[in-house]
């Protein structure tokens, strides 16, 4: 929208609000753009952002160690980051599946606004295995991680959703060529 002026004569740029009413960019008093009003920052801060992790887990031979989240509630998951940490350049693999894997150990699961609700999604519905796993499911990616760095798999702001009551599973896999160090987390909405 045009229209707007600075004190210079210089144009500055705006839109119409949903009311249809103009108005300009904002922006603190160090000259940055003020947003709001977004759907992660309001799920945060309505208590409606989680993470899950799996924490430092150390591999004792080579193997494929898995995190998987299942959704079945009547909630639904929006996965807006997932990282994951290898000590291996081994190519890894995130899966979509129907059916909980049930890993065997219950990642740990956290309100983002510390001391906010618990997650809808029960124990064993986000779980992880530190020893050697089948891959299973359909492949979504792959991708080679370099050793030793955090890797965001879901990279420029994309987004998965898990639509609720759908009875739907997302799984990385890390290929360990070797016994070491691997890391895996997982963050969401829940709407």
């Amino acid at each position: 929208m045009s229209g707007f002026t600075n004190n210079d004569g210089s144009g500055l740029v705006g839109a119409l609000n949903p009311q249809g009413i103009g108005q300009t960019l904002r922006v603190d008093t160090g000259g940055n753009l003020l947003v709001t009003g977004g759907t992660l920052q309001n799920a945060l801060l309505s208590g409606k952002s989680f993470s899950a992790t799996t924490g430092k887990q150390t591999a004792s031979s080579a193997a494929v160690v898995a995190c998987s989240l299942y959704n079945n509630t009547s909630a639904n998951i929006l996965l807006y980051s997932i990282t994951c940490l290898s000590g291996s350049i081994r190519t890894h693999q995130l899966t979509r599946g129907t059916s909980n894997l049930a890993l065997g150990s219950n990642a740990l699961v956290s309100n983002a606004s510390l001391g906010g609700n618990s997650s809808l999604l029960p124990a064993g519905n986000v779980t992880y295995a530190n020893s050697n796993q089948t891959i299973s499911g359909t492949a979504l990616d792959a991708f080679s991680a370099p050793a030793g760095q955090l890797i965001e798999v879901l990279g420029n702001g994309s987004l998965l959703l898990l639509p609720a009551s759908a009875s739907n599973s997302l799984t990385l896999y890390l290929d360990l060529a070797a016994a070491g160090d691997w890391k895996i987390t997982y963050k969401w909405l829940e709407i």
